[in-house]
């Protein structure tokens, strides 16, 4: 326990990084995370993740997506970054197609950067700028 507290201490104290939780508006439930990591307040720019929907019940029912989108407004809107950026593994299908829903864009690949279940694995740098979000709220 000693050892959560400080992890949760060092996180609220680091300026870098920011972790939510998704809840459900009926019953206000959590059922995941969201989260940005190294924000660079000088360069505008992001890293999004920490994005897990931890219970299958909830699972393919919108909530990702609209955490997505509300997580994209906030770093758009509230935090004034120009760039939010991603890395995902190349062969999770069900991500890159949200991500792509949400407007995030295949910047390019680092081959075979990831070793993973007895094999390495290519992962995807994907992005969004703050003009393409706001040409997609304006299109949605």
């Amino acid at each position: 326990m000693a050892g959560q507290k400080g992890w949760f201490a060092s996180l609220i104290a680091d300026q870098s990084k920011k972790l939510f939780v998704i809840c459900t508006l009926e019953g206000d439930k959590p059922i995941g995370t969201i989260g940005l990591d190294h924000i660079d307040f000088a360069n505008q720019s992001t890293g999004f993740g920490n994005m897990l929907i931890g219970n299958q019940e909830y699972m393919g029912q919108g909530y990702a997506t609209e955490a997505t989108q509300l997580m994209l407004a906030y770093c758009f809107l509230r935090l004034n970054m120009n760039r939010v950026y991603l890395k995902v593994y190349a062969d999770n299908a069900r991500a890159i197609s949200l991500y792509e829903r949400c407007g995030f864009k295949v910047e390019g690949t680092l081959r075979e950067s990831r070793f993973e279940g007895g094999g390495f694995k290519d992962v995807l740098i994907m992005s969004i700028l703050r003009r393409e979000f706001m040409q997609y709220q304006l299109t949605e």
